[in-house]
């Protein structure tokens, strides 16, 4: 009887020690790590899964309270957290390898937006029919963004340079009523944002994709410092997990996704319902890309990688000497 006793106490010690093995450490004493992530522009539908992850509790879950902010460009999310501003950066790749190839300690922990979206938008009486029509023509686009660095590689390829178009800068604000108002314009931009905020406002604006001309590269990710790959790997791993479950929910219910940004960013989302949830939906079509079937949201094959340097190192002045390793891990992603 006695040694049955023992033998019961002991299994119960185990199984209790398992149990807390299989948890998250942070999760045995409650706290929550403040984490916060820099995003590239104010909220619009293709960040939408950070608030649902946030609104079900994913980043709890795994010992984070989010602090989401709002940006103005991802060069500029990129140099926020090359400047120890933010944890984490989600910003397009051309804005984070621009800046690494410079000196930046960055590295992309994860891409989602594994196909390209980067598109010209133009209207009547303008055709594009090949690149070299855009050629004297205003080109509306921001400051040094991700979509003006990869248009700079999409003018090299066809022999041209920024002195043989009109380059318009003017603030993410400004884009629309720029853009409308002269019909002799075209505007640079995302398919999955600025062309649907366009459209909104004008139906019968068209849009062709970078990729049509020549130039396609993966569009944004997660990235870090390096410093954090050492110093916080628990963390890397801990947020992408909750990260991906947040997109794994919003592709299943879309609109939960949405009202859970209009919750968080109401003055930014809720008057724009309908625009943020065609972004969204356009978002998600960007996902998926060649090779990488069969493995985790996020995951980058190195051929990706290597079109997308050798289209920046050959246009856009990345510094061949830097291996595209340099550039990105998959090692802090789920294997699935």
């Amino acid at each position: 009887m006695h040694n049955r006793k023992v033998t019961a106490v002991v299994a119960l010690m185990v199984s209790t020690m398992l149990m807390m093995s299989s948890s998250p450490v942070i999760a045995q004493d409650n706290k929550l790590t403040d984490v916060t992530l820099q995003l590239p522009w104010v909220m619009m539908g293709v960040y939408d899964q950070f608030p649902l992850a946030v609104q079900r509790g994913y980043y709890k879950d795994v010992g984070i309270n989010l602090i989401i902010n709002e940006g103005s460009g991802s060069a500029t999310a990129a140099q926020t957290v090359a400047n120890n501003r933010a944890d984490f950066g989600y910003a397009d790749v051309s804005s984070g390898l621009t800046l690494a190839s410079k000196g930046a300690k960055l590295k992309y922990v994860a891409v989602f937006m594994r196909t390209s979206a980067l598109m010209i938008t133009y209207r009547s009486p303008l055709k594009l029919d090949k690149f070299e029509d855009v050629r004297g023509v205003s080109v509306i686009h921001g400051a040094n963004d991700g979509p003006s660095q990869v248009f700079a590689a999409l003018l090299a390829k066809h022999k041209m340079t920024w002195g043989d178009v009109k380059s318009t800068i003017v603030s993410p604000s400004a884009y629309a009523q720029s853009f409308l108002s002269d019909k002799n314009s075209v505007l640079i931009g995302n398919y999955y944002s600025t062309y649907q905020a366009i459209k909104v406002r004008d139906p019968s604006a068209k849009f062709v994709l970078f990729s049509d001309f020549g130039v396609n590269m993966m569009g944004s990710g997660i990235l870090v410092n390096e410093h954090m790959l050492t110093t916080k790997p628990d963390l890397i791993r801990r947020f992408l997990a909750a990260t991906i479950k947040g997109f794994e929910a919003t592709v299943k219910d879309p609109d939960a996704a949405v009202e859970a940004a209009a919750t968080m960013f109401p003055t930014v989302v809720r008057p724009n319902k309908q625009l943020n949830r065609a972004q969204l939906v356009a978002g998600l079509a960007l996902l998926k890309a060649p090779g990488t079937e069969g493995k985790s949201l996020g995951w980058t094959s190195p051929q990706l990688w290597q079109d997308t340097f050798e289209l920046m190192r050959d246009h856009a002045g990345l510094d061949p000497n830097i291996p595209v390793s340099r550039y990105y891990t998959n090692e802090f992603l789920p294997v699935k």
